[in-house]
């Protein structure tokens, strides 16, 4: 759960492991950006702070519009879709 090297490669295929990882690997930017790459449903778990991370919030909505659910609440205010 809190060891880095073992976290990161089940989130990369799995988003949903994320849920398992420490709040210290929930805060990690890396992991994260690889866990909603593979699925946006990986920003549910991801730390409060990073829930407020636009470039992670991208990366997710990539995925899906629906990431945007698992946003900060001043993301989902602000947030302008990138033109497709």
């Amino acid at each position: 759960k809190d060891k880095r090297e073992i976290v990161l490669e089940p989130v990369k295929n799995y988003a949903v492991a994320l849920k398992y990882a420490s709040a210290r690997l929930k805060d990690d930017g890396e992991i994260v950006v690889e866990s909603v790459k593979s699925d946006y449903r990986g920003l549910e778990f991801a730390s409060d702070r990073l829930k407020d991370d636009e470039e992670i919030l991208l990366e997710a909505v990539k995925q899906n519009d629906f990431a945007l659910d698992f946003a900060s609440d001043r993301l989902k205010d602000d947030f302008v879709f990138p033109k497709k």
